[in-house]
């Protein structure tokens, strides 16, 4: 993505986001006295999303844009394991209750998708799902698959990187690549985590009450211009070549950027 000009709004997007997001854990985030678990499942969720941003703009402003780009998987990890508890609670077992029981002995995982206790009876209401499965099921639809796959590419040792630690046929360190990418990514998911964790709350607290609707609404306005503007660039590329390849690969692309627009509109469908 060549976009430059947007580079400095969407660094301010996330200081703002960053600001707002702490304030939330910070006036919110008490622990539930009578044992809510999706409550706290939700802001441990959050908190570690928010704690992983102020990561992320600091790694973006010491120019460490591919290690921002996998701590971004997680801020999107965070958003589905969210999304997914408090649209099926009762799955909230699997995330809290047997995960603290796997990690004490209580409970034991012999295998994939099974779940025995100390006495070895299985334990019937456990479900193992992976994050695609629990996409699926949200209705994110084919766009979390190209959203997940892109994340992950910079989570593991994936050679299609390879061009961000070459220069001048030397191995590098220092190039200075997807920069935009990890600013696109990280406003975009943070944005739908705190979309999901305002179902919580009333939120009275002046300052969130006056700004976090008005910054999620320019952000994701902010988003879609920008997404929109790669559009138009790669339908100016599409007019100057010939290549059948390059263009099926131009038109998937478009495919793609018109997908996540109307993912950041409409994020059910």
């Amino acid at each position: 993505m060549n976009l430059k000009k947007y580079e400095k709004q969407l660094l301010n997007s996330l200081d703002k986001f960053l600001e707002k997001g702490t304030m939330i854990v910070e006036y919110y985030g008490v622990q539930d006295p009578h044992g809510d678990h999706i409550n706290d499942f939700v802001y441990f969720c959050f908190s570690k999303s928010t704690k992983s941003l102020k990561s992320i703009i600091l790694l973006i402003r010491n120019d460490l844009h591919e290690d921002a780009m996998s701590i971004v998987r997680t801020i999107y990890e965070n958003y589905l394991y969210a999304k997914y508890c408090l649209q099926f609670p009762q799955s909230i077992n699997n995330f809290v209750v047997y995960s603290l029981g796997k990690d004490a002995g209580v409970y034991f995982r012999p295998s994939r998708g099974k779940l025995l206790d100390k006495d070895g009876q299985q334990i019937m209401d456990y479900v193992e799902l992976t994050v695609s499965e629990m996409a699926k099921q949200l209705g994110e639809g084919s766009i979390h698959t190209k959203v997940y796959n892109y994340l992950s590419d910079f989570t593991h040792p994936n050679f299609v990187l390879i061009d961000a630690f070459l220069e001048n046929g030397m191995f590098t360190i220092n190039k200075d690549s997807y920069k935009y990418d990890v600013l696109i990514y990280s406003l975009y998911c943070y944005l739908k985590l705190t979309e999901v964790v305002m179902v919580l709350e009333d939120y009275e607290e002046v300052a969130l009450t006056r700004w976090l609707p008005w910054l999620i609404s320019k952000t994701k306005k902010q988003l879609i211009e920008i997404v929109n503007t790669e559009i138009a660039n790669i339908e100016h590329d599409i007019l100057h070549t010939s290549d059948k390849d390059e263009m099926k690969h131009y038109e998937e692309v478009i495919t793609y950027y018109s997908d996540l627009i109307k993912n950041i509109i409409e994020p059910n469908q």
